[in-house]
């Protein structure tokens, strides 16, 4: 029944499930800095950089299916 009603759910699923897998293996790969405080920080500002970079890009390429196929539903929805 339900997947009459929400034919692509199995696919957001699926690309949700990649995408975590994806962003849990980025979070594991962060180290903790030697040094405590503000110095710590500044030695892996740019390995904390390249990860929010990454992040940023990763959730762009969650997003935009997820936009495409609400689209892709509607728009057949409607013919």
């Amino acid at each position: 029944m339900a997947e009459r009603l929400y034919p692509t759910v199995r696919l957001e699923a699926f690309s949700d499930g990649v995408l975590a897998v994806v962003i849990t293996i980025m979070v594991l790969e962060l180290k903790v800095p030697e040094k405590d405080g503000i110095r710590g920080l500044l030695s892996i500002a740019p390995t904390l950089f390249v990860y929010l970079l990454s992040f940023c890009f990763t959730g762009i390429y969650w997003i935009l299916p997820t936009a495409h196929t609400d689209e892709t539903c509607s728009t057949i929805k409607k013919d």
